[in-house]
């Protein structure tokens, strides 16, 4: 397609959706200012060890490093971490649509589907880049660039195209530990498909010139980073995220350690919360090939969650575009098979985790793509009922691709900021040091005090009394402790302890100012734990008597 080619309306080309996207995402950055989520702190934490030199500290199992090494320049030139993180993802975003743009190029679409393709792009990668702080839209550029370079042939040198392509499923990997499983499954089965499929010597010699050159760079990548965590955890790993989240699906695990397992000291001396580092807390593994009833719980939820992603509207489109062209005898594209293929084998991998639709962004941007083709693919075959795709079909298209991207982002403006305006205020009270809450206050917790600059040590325990908390605030060398108003709207569990005999003799820090909360610093009072525990046995005495 050359340039000219991509023009929709007058005036209107690919170049401007580019310019559109770089001016509404930094135009609407301060509306994301202050967004905060566990994952992005632990990039953050680890970006900001690898600054001050603390390898010990910064390689680590669960949490991948490329993502905090692109935001080390931005820290060092003193810009403050999450806007750091921001203008990191928004620039990630511009190599996605640049790299997106390509692969439309090569779907050969009718003007107008392409233009509906773009303006649905533009809020998707918005919404990548602002509303939550991952990696995820990191595997979305670079796959999607790996992705270009096998379906163009692009550099046309075999071994150059094999390099380029092991150079970004490497990247990949360090952005994700999933994408190495995917990279080995998805480059190698295209390779080999081609190779059956191609029936002259010489293109075979090429394919597999690609295929080794390819597999061995993303070896090389590969190789250095596992040896490194090797050498930090004795042994070699891809990574450890995998087995924490398959472990949660155990049926003796008690889900995840910070809901339940009261205070946790964070890893190392210079991490700010257990989740740092979660490989280094126990879990109960999952062990389907050896016990019947994990096999059994595993196959359960993958068959729940496979229910709801075909109800997905994106995946019901796309099932429709696909019976559509078997009943009409409509050939598949070899683009469209590839797309499909991808989509497929992406997903497939977190079938057993459908909780975070970012986990999918590349297999639905894929899908997208597929949609398009397919769509396009389908409307000439009935040239007198149909001559091309109605206005109609492409609002579904927007339903189904963009329409949760555009809510996302109107819901998520301003998100945490009150996070951030209650950890100002309890810094002009003082508060500092070591930080631990009251039941079901994670989330909210950590974010206050990530931006009060205290370490989290997590929220008390199930059933504990006051002379447990007393205990833990004691063991733990708490400084202040979080005692948030149950909101009924923001969990469903019980109203937990409110542990007013025992915070009564603390003092109260923030005198009302933040309604939400109270703050009890722990070390003001000394409150002796066998006082306490013999208060406690007393009442329980006194109730059985009665």
């Amino acid at each position: 397609m050359g340039s000219d080619a991509v023009v929709y309306f007058p005036g209107l080309r690919v170049r401007w959706f580019l310019v559109a996207y770089v001016v509404l995402g930094f135009g609407l950055l301060p509306l994301y200012w202050y967004q905060i989520n566990p994952d992005g702190i632990s990039y953050i934490s680890i970006a900001e060890h690898y600054l001050h030199g603390n390898l010990q500290a910064a390689i680590n199992a669960h949490w991948s490093p490329l993502f905090s090494w692109l935001m080390v320049p931005l820290f060092a030139l003193g810009i403050a971490p999450v806007p750091a993180a921001k203008v990191v993802l928004l620039l990630v975003g511009f190599g996605s649509f640049i790299g997106l743009v390509r692969l439309l190029e090569v779907a050969d679409l009718t003007p107008r589907t392409h233009c509906v393709v773009l303006w649905i792009l533009l809020p998707t990668m918005l919404y990548h880049a602002l509303t939550v702080i991952t990696p995820d839209a990191l595997t979305v550029c670079l796959l999607t660039w790996y992705s270009y370079a096998l379906l163009t042939g692009k550099p046309s040198s075999p071994l150059a195209r094999g390099i380029i392509c092991g150079l970004l499923g490497g990247l990949a990997y360090l952005a994700k530990s999933y994408n190495f499983y995917f990279f080995l499954g998805h480059f190698t089965a295209v390779q080999v498909f081609s190779f059956i499929k191609e029936q002259d010597g010489a293109a075979r010699r090429r394919l597999v010139q690609t295929g080794v050159s390819g597999l061995v760079v993303f070896g090389i990548i590969s190789a250095a980073w596992i040896g490194c965590l090797a050498q930090k955890y004795g042994k070699p790993m891809v990574g450890a995220a995998g087995a924490f989240n398959f472990s949660l699906l155990s049926p003796q695990s008690k889900g995840q350690p910070m809901d339940n397992a009261g205070f946790l000291e964070p890893p190392h001396p210079d991490a700010m919360s257990m989740w740092e580092d979660p490989a280094q807390y126990p879990m109960t593994p999952l062990k389907p090939w050896t016990s019947f009833e994990d096999m059994r719980n595993l196959l359960r939820t993958v068959a729940k969650h496979l229910g709801l992603l075909i109800i997905n509207g994106a995946v019901l489109m796309i099932s429709v575009l696909l019976l559509t062209m078997y009943r009409r005898r409509v050939a598949l594209p070899l683009l469209a098979g590839y797309l499909l293929f991808s989509c497929v084998l992406y997903g497939s991998g977190y079938l057993p985790f459908p909780r975070d639709m970012r986990y999918h962004w590349f297999a639905r941007v894929m899908g997208l793509i597929l949609a398009a083709v397919l769509l396009d693919r389908i409307a000439p075959t009935r040239a007198s009922v149909m001559p091309r795709p109605r206005p109609w079909h492409y609002a579904l298209m927007f339903v189904c691709f963009g329409l949760a991207p555009v809510a996302v982002l109107i819901t998520n403006a301003n998100a945490s900021k009150e996070y951030y305006q209650m950890a100002q205020e309890l810094r002009a009270r003082g508060v500092h040091g070591r930080i631990a809450s009251s039941r079901d206050s994670w989330h909210a917790s950590l974010y206050v005090a990530y931006y009060l600059g205290a370490r989290y040590l997590g929220h008390e325990a199930p059933n504990w009394d006051d002379a447990a908390l007393a205990r833990e605030l004691e063991r733990f060398g708490v400084d202040y402790f979080f005692a948030w108003n149950w909101d009924p709207k923001r969990t469903n569990r019980v109203p937990p302890p409110t542990h007013d005999a025992l915070l009564s003799r603390f003092r109260e820090v923030t005198g009302g100012a933040i309604p939400e909360l109270k703050v009890y610093a722990c070390k003001e009072t000394g409150v002796r734990i066998q006082e306490v525990e013999h208060r406690s046995q007393k009442s329980e005495d006194k109730s059985q008597n009665e």
